[in-house]
């Protein structure tokens, strides 16, 4: 594939992703760029990264890398750019979670070791890991990386022993992410009404910004109508999760 080709299919669906198309020429601008310029370049477009909003886009790019296995920098600047991503909004690091890449990152930060020519593109693909880290590992990635941290000759890896550190220090558990105005609702056919002695709710909850001077509902419940007997309960939140707080409401 040409690379002038090849920029301008990754800048689509990088921008296709973010839901952003005057990033579509990122790559291309980066092209000519030194390896020791590529971080302070993209750091000064950091202004233009947002939400991931199409999560499947990013999936379809990084099964594209592995068919430019020769571009070196190209693989480096998708990696800085995830790694930036992840880094400015929590909920980008969600998404990313969500595409199950740890595995995929792993892999290939463990058939680079020992590789000097790949080098930086192993250090930020190690510094991508230990964000996505941050939010838990399922039971067959936590085995191999305990598995792989035993080298071949019988001493320990040093680098994912941080990597395994940094996971069992993990802060987030296993949580509910809303972006904009979402609703997570629960529905019960055997409440025949409140109880008369009240109950309680607790729910660890945090809005990060909000875009509107409105209010909103932190919970609801109400009865169905004579078609939809069910009752319901809504949690709401106007925009993503990030930081918890325990708040208490009592009625009764």
């Amino acid at each position: 594939m040409d690379v002038q080709v090849e920029d301008q299919v990754l800048g689509f669906l990088f921008s296709f992703a973010l839901h952003d198309f005057s990033v579509s020429s990122l790559f291309m601008s980066l092209r000519d760029a030194e390896y020791s310029d590529l971080d302070s370049r993209i750091k000064d477009i950091e202004v233009r990264l947002g939400l991931i909003a199409r999560p499947g886009a990013i999936g379809i790019l990084l099964d594209l890398l592995p068919k430019l296995s020769e571009d070196s920098m190209l693989h480096y600047v998708v990696y800085r750019l995830l790694e930036r991503l992840s880094a400015l909004k929590h909920r980008n690091k969600v998404v990313l979670s969500g595409l199950d890449i740890l595995g995929r990152l792993f892999r290939i930060f463990t058939s680079q070791k020992g590789s000097s020519a790949a080098s930086q593109e192993q250090r930020i693909i190690q510094k991508l890991l230990r964000r996505t880290l941050d939010l838990g590992a399922t039971t067959v990635d936590t085995r191999i990386l305990f598995q792989s941290a035993v080298a071949s000759h019988g001493g320990l890896d040093t680098d994912i022993l941080e990597m395994i550190r940094a996971g069992i220090k993990s802060r987030w558990p296993d949580h509910f992410s809303f972006e904009k105005r979402a609703v997570l609702e629960f529905h019960e056919d055997s409440t025949k009404g409140l109880p008369t002695s009240g109950f309680t709710l607790l729910v660890c909850l945090y809005q990060c910004s909000s875009h509107t001077t409105e209010g909103f509902s932190a919970f609801r419940f109400g009865f169905g109508s004579r078609d939809t007997p069910h009752k319901k309960h809504k949690l709401f939140s106007p925009s993503a999760c990030r930081h918890t707080f325990y708040s208490t409401s009592r009625s009764g």
